[in-house]
């Protein structure tokens, strides 16, 4: 079956055009629905003048819990440094315009400049996700209607962008459909989990951890090793693994996006994070059965249909891993092709806008 593309040349400034466009508005798009509150945090939308105020909570760690004051400060910080990085990648977007926006030709260094507008925007991508993450860890929320249509929506928009610059790029029909597609799905499988599976909320689980350690230190002796074990595994290590996943999770979506080393090493990555969570799975289900006393068939079962996402989660993403087949370039070629593109790009900038 052919599956390469013949483009001609007037398709091909059109595709490449079209590509710079929508990631342009489409980065506009996140930063509206991330400074204008679109992500909640603790119940209330967390828009700027919101997040300027929970930079001050610092100042009221006399007068207020500790623990309130410096998540919201800790949010907060976090939220402007990567505002800061994304109106940054933003700015260098629109460096690339004028060369694929004004070339008249399909040239390779067209092709590489609206490459990078598109890798900017999926940087921007992923630091908007990784706040809605750090949100969600914070204290735990539910997607409405309308803004899991935003997030299918968005999801949607980063596939078929992606999908049509390796049109543009490599003219290949299978490298534009299962390139991009495999980082829709780990994207997928991240956000099935974390709001479907982990259930965490940071100020709880810090309650938690101080409340198990009151327990071993002060009820020693009173209370059976059986008892300690099990609030171990349930109340602090399977809480924390939770979160391990899910930032593994993300840097994966993150990696699988790379065409440079990033990549390489995706496959072996979800491998390691398959086994990773299968030893987990094993020792969680073992471990809670000795302290529990107890070794009927019924009870074996019910711990390994409680824990048994995280199984099906590493195989997901193992055979998803499995089929990125002939998807990735020559990764070192293209990786020191980009850095020397955005430096000529900075260049190019500072010799345009003197001081």
């Amino acid at each position: 079956m052919e599956t390469r593309i013949n483009l001609s040349e007037k398709s091909a400034i059109s595709l490449r055009k079209s590509i710079g466009i929508l990631s342009l508005i489409f980065s506009v798009v996140i930063m509206i629905i991330i400074v204008f509150g679109g992500i909640p945090i603790f119940k209330q939308g967390s828009n700027l003048i919101k997040m300027i105020y929970n930079l001050f909570e610092i100042f009221n760690i006399t007068s207020e819990p500790i623990l309130f004051c410096l998540l919201r400060f800790g949010f907060a910080a976090l939220y402007f440094t990567l505002l800061v990085f994304i109106v940054k990648d933003f700015i260098t977007m629109t460096k690339t315009a004028k060369k694929w926006s004004k070339d008249e030709h399909d040239t390779k260094r067209a092709r590489l400049s609206v490459s990078i507008c598109l890798g900017m925007y999926n940087d921007i991508f992923v630091k908007f996700i990784i706040i809605a993450a750090s949100s969600y860890v914070l204290d735990s929320y539910k997607l409405s209607i309308g803004a899991n249509l935003v997030f299918a929506l968005l999801v949607l928009i980063h596939f078929a962008l992606n999908s049509m610059k390796v049109i543009l790029v490599k003219r290949h029909w299978a490298d534009s459909i299962f390139a991009p597609l495999i980082s829709t799905f780990v994207l997928i499988v991240a956000a099935m989990f974390m709001f479907n599976s982990l259930d965490f909320e940071l100020d709880l689980y810090v309650r938690q951890l101080l409340n198990f350690f009151s327990m071993v230190f002060t009820l020693m002796g009173s209370v059976s090793w059986g008892l300690i074990l099990k609030t171990l595994m349930t109340q602090v290590f399977l809480p924390a693994f939770g979160v391990y996943v899910i930032v593994r999770l993300i840097l994966l979506f993150i990696a699988s996006m790379s065409h440079g080393m990033k990549f390489v090493n995706f496959e072996k990555n979800c491998k390691i994070l398959m086994i990773t969570n299968l030893i987990v799975f094993g020792a969680t289900t073992v471990v809670l059965m000795v302290a529990e006393g107890t070794f009927v068939p019924s009870r074996l079962i019910d711990l390994l249909v409680g824990n048994l996402e995280y199984v099906l989660l590493g195989v997901a993403l193992f055979v998803i891993s499995k089929n990125q087949g002939s998807s990735v370039p020559n990764a070192p070629a293209y990786d020191d092709l980009i850095q020397e593109e955005i430096q000529q790009l900075q260049d190019d900038f500072v010799v345009d806008n003197p001081q």
